[in-house]
């Protein structure tokens, strides 16, 4: 066996409670992780195959296939006249390696932000420069608001300590992230935890019913399906648009990428795990949110796979 933190083969032994290579190899090879020392006949500890499971870099297969571009398009024109093909163009498929790492369950609440400019007495860049932005009537322009930020739901909704902070920037996210010990995964890290090792098309699966529409309320940071890897997560589609470390093509603009989808949004088709928002990094949105990412030793969802493998 190899991979990140493996030294050397996993001891093979013959007897008590074993696990067939064969086995082994078929869970890692789902997982991205690489088999070549693998020996499909031998049998493995269960030690050892959690050691590697937990330690080990995973190769995994993110964005869209052509296939999966024409459905997004056929589910945008479901609930939309006006749908372009040139919407999804960037999210063409990609591979990409990661290390283990662990997410926020779900986004970063009212309260926790308080809880970081009380003790950092940090000012938010709408609280520096008196306004922030949001939808107007159409719901398709933007507008400042004026005294707009995140204490107050940018003037648009109510919130109380149980909501997602939005009307953040994507440094005044990154400075949070910072003071608690982490950081702002990048968009590989944030789709891989949404969509797994079977590729989702949302969160919570395949089915756009359950984010199929627009909510007059902002949710809060526990509302909506199960989602993710295991179940484990709330709010990574449909709860708040989702600042995260990666930037914007140079041709398209100056711009960090967002994902996840608002509960602004009515198209499911902007809710899916693939799906990308452009902000400018200083813009605060009144459903631009965040969660935090760590890099860590071992993979937190190592327990899940071992019950699946025999």
């Amino acid at each position: 066996m190899s991979g990140a933190g493996a030294s050397g083969n996993a001891p093979a032994i013959s007897a008590g409670a074993t696990i067939l290579g064969a086995n082994v190899v078929a869970l890692f090879n789902t997982l991205g992780i690489q088999t070549q020392d693998i020996d499909a006949a031998q049998r493995y500890t269960p030690a050892a195959v959690r050691q590697l499971l937990e330690s080990s870099s995973r190769s995994v297969s993110l964005g869209s296939t052509r296939d999966e571009l024409r459905a997004a398009l056929e589910l945008c024109r479901q609930y939309s006249a006006h749908c372009d093909p040139s919407w999804y163009d960037d999210e063409s498929l990609r591979r990409a390696t990661l290390g283990p790492f662990e997410l926020d369950r779900q986004p970063v609440s009212v309260a926790a932000f308080r809880q970081f400019t009380d003790s950092s007495h940090y000012r938010t860049y709408a609280e520096q420069v008196g306004y922030g932005y949001a939808l107007m009537p159409d719901g398709v322009h933007i507008e400042e608001v004026d005294g707009g930020n995140w204490r107050n739901g940018m003037k648009r909704h109510a919130v109380d300590d149980d909501s997602p902070v939005v009307g953040v920037t994507f440094r005044d996210a990154a400075a949070y992230c910072k003071a608690n010990g982490s950081r702002l995964p990048s968009e590989d890290e944030w789709e891989y935890i949404a969509r797994g090792p079977s590729r989702k098309i949302f969160a919570w699966g395949n089915d756009p019913a359950p984010m199929a529409r627009s909510m007059n309320v902002a949710p809060h940071v526990t509302d909506g399906p199960a989602e993710g890897i295991g179940e484990r997560y709330r709010g990574l589609s449909g709860d708040v648009w989702q600042w995260v470390n990666t930037s914007a093509p140079i041709k398209i603009c100056a711009c960090k990428v967002l994902k996840g989808g608002s509960w602004l949004e009515s198209n499911p088709a902007n809710k899916r795990a693939a799906t990308r928002r452009y902000g400018v990094p200083d813009r605060p949105d009144e459903d631009s949110g965040f969660r935090c990412a760590r890099s860590v030793p071992a993979w937190p969802d190592a327990d899940l796979w071992m019950t699946q493998i025999h």
